[in-house]
């Protein structure tokens, strides 16, 4: 069931875990980390950048896969990518 975004403490990172331990798909919204220096280095676009560590440690936590994705708008439409 669709939950709106929270703060992501506790609660709601275990919430997240039990999604996808019964295989459901979870939605995360990236954010820029809080701090510099607390996320993860990845390489985006050819550019090195810092991204939150949640999405990749509950990956790791449970197995799922991440699969990236995003959305534009064209011609007053909104398609996901």
């Amino acid at each position: 069931a669709w939950r709106p975004a929270s703060s992501g403490g506790m609660e709601e990172m275990l919430a997240a875990v039990r999604v996808l331990r019964r295989n459901s798909a979870l939605v995360i919204t990236p954010d820029v980390p809080v701090k510099p220096g607390t996320g993860i280095r990845v390489q985006l676009l050819g550019r090195e950048a810092e991204v939150p560590r949640g999405p990749f440690l509950l990956a790791a936590s449970t197995g799922a896969a991440l699969i990236p994705a995003f959305c534009h708008r064209e011609a007053g439409k909104v398609h996901l990518c």
